[in-house]
Protein backbone atom coordinates (compact mmCIF):
# COMPACT_ATOMS: atom_id res chain seq x y z
CA UNK A 1 0.00 0.00 0.00
CA UNK A 2 2.73 2.45 0.93
CA UNK A 3 4.03 1.92 -2.68
CA UNK A 4 0.51 3.03 -3.99
CA UNK A 5 0.46 6.08 -1.42
CA UNK A 6 3.94 7.58 -3.43
CA UNK A 7 3.92 6.93 -6.66
CA UNK A 8 0.49 8.62 -6.56
CA UNK A 9 1.68 11.86 -5.27
CA UNK A 10 5.51 11.61 -6.42
CA UNK A 11 8.37 9.75 -5.63
CA UNK A 12 10.66 11.77 -3.01
CA UNK A 13 7.36 14.25 -2.38
CA UNK A 14 6.40 15.01 1.39
CA UNK A 15 3.46 16.35 2.57
CA UNK A 16 1.09 16.50 5.04
CA UNK A 17 -1.33 14.31 2.79
CA UNK A 18 1.44 12.26 2.43
CA UNK A 19 1.96 11.56 6.15
CA UNK A 20 -1.99 11.33 6.78
CA UNK A 21 -2.42 8.35 4.28
CA UNK A 22 1.29 6.26 5.74
CA UNK A 23 -0.06 6.70 8.91
CA UNK A 24 -3.32 4.85 8.48
CA UNK A 25 -2.07 2.89 5.64
CA UNK A 26 -2.49 -0.64 7.13
CA UNK A 27 -5.58 -0.06 8.12
CA UNK A 28 -8.31 -0.62 5.80
CA UNK A 29 -11.69 1.07 5.68
CA UNK A 30 -14.86 -0.38 7.09
CA UNK A 31 -17.92 0.77 5.50
CA UNK A 32 -18.58 0.48 1.54
CA UNK A 33 -16.53 2.24 -0.85
CA UNK A 34 -17.48 4.01 -4.37
CA UNK A 35 -13.79 4.78 -6.16
CA UNK A 36 -14.56 6.77 -9.32
CA UNK A 37 -12.09 8.02 -11.74
CA UNK A 38 -11.48 9.44 -15.18
CA UNK A 39 -9.96 6.98 -17.75
CA UNK A 40 -8.52 9.84 -19.36
CA UNK A 41 -6.35 11.19 -16.26
CA UNK A 42 -2.99 10.60 -16.81
CA UNK A 43 -1.75 10.63 -13.24
CA UNK A 44 -4.58 7.92 -12.34
CA UNK A 45 -6.60 6.37 -14.65
CA UNK A 46 -3.82 5.71 -16.87
CA UNK A 47 -1.02 4.59 -14.75
CA UNK A 48 -2.76 2.37 -11.99
CA UNK A 49 -5.24 -0.47 -11.93
CA UNK A 50 -7.52 1.85 -9.41
CA UNK A 51 -9.44 -0.84 -8.06
CA UNK A 52 -6.58 -2.69 -7.26
CA UNK A 53 -5.35 -0.07 -5.16
CA UNK A 54 -8.37 0.96 -4.00
CA UNK A 55 -9.21 -2.85 -2.77
CA UNK A 56 -5.88 -2.52 -0.79
CA UNK A 57 -7.58 -0.03 1.32
CA UNK A 58 -11.10 -0.85 2.13
CA UNK A 59 -13.34 -4.01 2.85
CA UNK A 60 -15.96 -3.47 0.16
CA UNK A 61 -14.96 -1.41 -3.17
CA UNK A 62 -16.67 -0.98 -6.02
CA UNK A 63 -15.47 0.96 -8.63
CA UNK A 64 -16.50 2.87 -11.52
CA UNK A 65 -14.17 4.28 -14.79
CA UNK A 66 -15.47 6.85 -16.44
CA UNK A 67 -14.76 7.28 -20.03
CA UNK A 68 -14.24 10.63 -21.93
CA UNK A 69 -13.13 12.07 -18.22
CA UNK A 70 -10.13 13.20 -16.39
CA UNK A 71 -9.47 14.32 -13.24
CA UNK A 72 -13.18 15.66 -12.09
CA UNK A 73 -15.31 13.16 -13.40
CA UNK A 74 -18.23 14.43 -10.95
CA UNK A 75 -17.39 17.74 -13.12
CA UNK A 76 -16.73 16.13 -16.27
CA UNK A 77 -19.54 13.16 -16.79
CA UNK A 78 -22.52 14.05 -14.33
CA UNK A 79 -24.46 12.36 -16.38
CA UNK A 80 -22.10 9.00 -15.47
CA UNK A 81 -21.73 9.48 -12.12
CA UNK A 82 -24.52 10.88 -10.90
CA UNK A 83 -26.80 7.43 -11.77
CA UNK A 84 -23.71 5.30 -10.08
CA UNK A 85 -23.50 7.16 -7.17
CA UNK A 86 -27.59 7.02 -6.71
CA UNK A 87 -27.61 3.59 -6.84
CA UNK A 88 -24.58 3.55 -4.44
CA UNK A 89 -26.34 4.95 -1.84
CA UNK A 90 -29.69 3.57 -2.53
CA UNK A 91 -30.83 1.99 0.72
CA UNK A 92 -27.82 2.93 2.81
CA UNK A 93 -28.90 3.45 6.14
CA UNK A 94 -25.50 5.31 7.40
Amino acid sequence: MREHIRRAHGVGERSVDVAQDEQDADELIGCPTLALWGVDFDAVGQQFDVLDVWRGMAHTVRGVSIPRCGHLPHEERPDVVNPKLLAFLDGWKG
